[in-house]
């Protein structure tokens, strides 16, 4: 049985190490429901390990690994079906640039001042007041 546990961890340890390298490397999005799946669940395979082995600082970090990304993919999955309830929503819109496996969009800033913007014209335009709303993880600005 310990080996078999120990064997859990490890498997918790390569997911949770995997999902992180592809998020770095931009091959999927932190908001994608394959990174908030992995993560979670090696959370909760690391969790194990730490109980067996009564690492109870490690069980209760986790612990809230797990609840952070089971909170984030409950935030995932209910951004993917609110578009699709809501046929007048555009492809462009933050929700569904950053709910899929596909990495987020970079949205550029436009002045709000009457110059000329930067960007070309297929653009969103969007304003700082426009990206208020949303938590600073989901959008990447740039110049």
């Amino acid at each position: 049985m310990h080996v078999f546990i120990t064997s859990l961890g490890w498997i918790g340890a390569l997911v949770c190490v995997a999902a992180y390298g592809l998020v770095s490397r931009g091959t999927w999005s932190a908001s994608s429901t394959r990174y908030q799946v992995a993560n979670t669940i090696g959370a909760l395979l690391l969790c194990v390990v730490a109980a067996r082995s009564q690492v109870w600082p490690s069980v209760a970090s986790n612990i809230a690994w797990a609840l952070i990304g089971a909170h984030a993919l409950t935030a995932v999955v209910r951004g993917r079906r609110a578009p699709a309830a809501d046929t007048q929503a555009p492809a462009s819109t933050p929700d569904a640039a950053t709910s899929g496996d596909q990495p987020a969009m970079r949205l550029p800033l436009v002045p709000t001042q009457a110059s000329e913007p930067r960007v070309p014209a297929t653009a969103p335009q969007l304003t700082a007041d426009d990206l208020a709303h949303l938590p600073p993880s989901s959008v990447t600005l740039v110049a």
